[in-house]
């Protein structure tokens, strides 16, 4: 699932490339900008991570977290949290939430999810916001109700830098 993903992402980043070149200003492939983020610890690993901007149009794929199963083998709940750490306050840019009512545990690592939209995804986050201020919160509640955070700044790199004109 995630190679289609992946496959899907460059699919829309090449027409988004491709189709620059054919509004009547050159202009517009500066407004595609692609960033591709990752980072880790003992613990977690985020990798994977895409995040598109364009004008109209703004995506994010939220990669892959490979959590140590040993580590976390009796957690019941966790939180997913990315952000942009701006203007010293947090703009939230995914969450996600799961919670296991029945007594289990739940596996924290897998696919986290992507979202897209047309215009509005990122209200108040610019291109230049996700550069050296990305970050990636994982909360978690064991089965005694202990809670745990583990918060990593992502390593961002700008995929489209070598195609500005």
């Amino acid at each position: 699932m995630s190679k289609k993903i992946c496959a899907v992402l460059a699919v829309i980043l090449i027409c988004s490339m491709a189709f620059a070149g054919c509004g009547s200003e050159k202009t517009d492939a500066k407004d595609l900008k692609v960033y591709s983020f990752s980072g880790g610890d003992d613990y977690i690993t985020v990798s994977n991570g895409v995040i598109i901007f364009s004008d109209g149009y703004e995506a994010l794929y939220l990669g892959d977290l490979k959590a140590d199963e040993e580590h976390f083998s009796d957690i019941t709940s966790f939180t997913k949290t990315l952000y942009v750490y701006k203007d010293g306050e947090e703009q939230t840019l995914s969450e996600n939430s799961v919670t296991d009512t029945s007594g289990g545990k739940v596996n924290i690592s897998g696919e986290m999810g992507k979202m897209w939209a047309e215009d509005g995804l990122f209200r108040q986050v610019a291109p230049e916001d996700v550069e050296n201020n990305l970050f990636f919160e994982l909360e978690t509640t064991d089965k005694e109700g202990n809670v745990q955070n583990y918060q990593l700044q992502m390593k961002v790199v700008e995929v489209t830098e070598d195609t500005k004109a």
